[in-house]
Formats: C-alpha cells, sequence, structure tokens
C-alpha cells in the first residue's frame, strides 16, 4: 500500500508532531513495505533522504509510542515495525514468519492460523497475543 505526502502529514499533524522530512519517509518507507521492517533495514532505504540511523530510531520510538507505529516480530532481539495508524492502517493480528537462513521477517498470508490451547483460567486472562514463527521462508527452503 502507498501513502501520499499528504496524507503523511496529515497523520503527523493528528498526532500533534512536527512535519519533518525524515517523519513523512519513514511513514511512506512503512507503509509500501509490504512487511515489517527493523531500524536496520529503514535505515539503508532511506538513505539520503529520511536522516541518518539515529534520527530514524529516534522517529520509530515516537511513532510507536503515540501508537502510530507498532512492533510486530523481534526476531533475534531487533525491533520489526508496521504502520499501526492512519487512513492505511495495517492490519496485524496475524503470524510472522522469521527466516533463520535469510533473517526476512515476513507476515504470514491472511488465511494462516494459529490456535492455542490451555487451562481456561489462564485464557481468560489473555489480552493480546502475538505469534512469531521460525523456520525458512519458501525462497530459502
Amino acid at each position: 500500500m502507498q501513502l501520499s505526502r499528504d496524507s503523511a502529514q496529515q497523520l503527523l499533524k493528528e498526532h500533534g508532531l512536527r512535519l519533518t522530512a525524515s517523519r513523512t519517509a519513514v511513514l511512506q518507507a512503512l507503509a509500501s513495505a509490504g512487511q515489517p521492517l527493523s531500524l536496520g533495514e529503514l535505515t539503508k532505504q532511506l538513505e539520503g533522504e529520511g536522516g541518518d540511523r539515529a534520527t530514524i530510531f529516534r522517529t520509530l520510538v515516537r511513532f510507536r509510542d503515540l501508537g502510530i507505529t507498532q512492533v510486530v516480530s523481534q526476531a533475534d532481539r531487533v525491533d520489526h515495525y508496521v504502520l499501526a495508524a492512519g487512513p492505511e492502517k495495517a492490519e496485524h493480528e496475524h503470524p510472522h514468519f522469521e527466516c533463520v537462513d535469510c533473517g526476512g521477517v515476513s507476515c504470514l498470508p491472511a488465511g494462516a492460523k494459529v490456535t492455542v490451547s490451555a487451562p481456561e483460567a489462564w485464557l481468560d486472562s489473555v489480552r493480546g497475543a502475538a505469534v512469531h514463527l521460525r523456520g525458512a521462508c519458501p525462497d530459502c527452503f
């Protein structure tokens, strides 16, 4: 999905943030990625247009704190972000997959379901969940 510059800037305004080139670029990159992105992946993708690594990191943390982005995977202790707000909000209530060969993190197809079986007392107390599967992706398998 794409996020226009105007839509990205409107989202920043709605959250009381200053309009900067790096913030706009981060929003647009996350919206068009089609998969969760790490700080390193965003830095590489935005080289020359979205600020340096420290700026992008601070932007991601601020966006996460405001609910604009969400961390959907922490594969190998690295946060992977998706867009979680705005007119083209990504729906991320599905499992994610980390390839142990190439290191990529992908959203599993919409039909992929993971079920959990646990005693009722535990199920009643669950407020949320994140499923993270590991293996070889179809490209590496």
